[in-house]
């Protein structure tokens, strides 16, 4: 059944594409991270927290199960929190997706059908994520790291070139 509803959330379109040049000084920023175990999430949170220090940002984290002990309730959503045809359940993705971000940042190395839906949903101006060939539609700008896999240097590439613009 699962495969079967990633299979259609994989058809939506992309959000009509928007000019993504930033007038402000302060960005409004949205990151949207895979979980994977809790050390890596902590290890995002306090880059975070440390890189993105002077911006406003909001943060949904995607589980592939609920967590034993539901240590994020208001951020966590799980492939529950999404209807088989693309209907968002969850009050805090649906709220994430709507949100005007300047930039969606999606901190992770990989993704899944779900999380490429609820990218293509944002009405983020700018959406930035890690390099996979099969998800270069869903993205504005993509980064790649030689050889490694270091979220430091993710985080920090992503603010590097975003700030570019």
């Amino acid at each position: 059944m699962l495969k079967i509803k990633n299979r259609i959330l994989s058809l939506y379109p992309n959000k009509k594409r928007v000019s993504f040049e930033i007038k402000k000084k302060k960005a409004f920023i949205g990151i949207l991270h895979y979980y994977q175990d809790e050390s890596t999430y902590q290890k995002i949170k306090y880059l975070l927290n440390d890189f993105l220090a002077n911006y406003e940002y909001h943060i949904l984290v995607y589980a592939t199960q609920k967590l034993a002990n539901n240590v994020y309730p208001k951020i966590l959503i799980t492939h529950h929190d999404i209807g088989f045809l693309g209907k968002i359940k969850a009050h805090s993705a649906s709220r994430f997706i709507k949100q005007n971000f300047d930039y969606l940042y999606y901190i992770a190395f990989s993704t899944t059908p779900i999380l490429s839906y609820l990218i293509k949903r944002s009405n983020a101006k700018c959406k930035v994520g890690y390099y996979e060939e099969k998800y270069q539609g869903i993205f504005d700008m993509m980064v790649t790291l030689k050889n490694e896999k270091n979220y430091a240097k993710m985080i920090e590439q992503m603010l590097f070139y975003t700030k570019m613009i």
